[in-house]
């Protein structure tokens, strides 16, 4: 389980918009909790959830000098939410 703000959550969709199946399963796991967002993965999910946001933080995480941008650090605080 992880709780991510509103605009994490809408981040979260953003990035997966090619990616429906994985979309979908974050999508039914989701429940909304005051201002956020509770995701209540089970083993499976969080590891392929986790395994995109790697790969995506790759992509799009850094650069032309090969430096950490703001995509790298929006993913980093998700993926340090799962490793939580």
């Amino acid at each position: 389980m992880i709780i991510v703000s509103k605009e994490q959550n809408k981040y979260i969709l953003n990035i997966l918009k090619n990616n429906k199946e994985l979309q979908n399963r974050i999508i039914q796991s989701s429940i909304p909790i005051r201002n956020n967002i509770q995701y209540n993965m089970d083993d499976d999910l969080e590891i392929d959830f986790k395994d995109f946001l790697e790969d995506k933080q790759v992509e799009i995480g850094y650069d032309k000098n090969y430096n950490p941008n703001i995509e790298w650090e929006k993913i980093q605080k998700i993926i340090d939410l799962i490793d939580n």
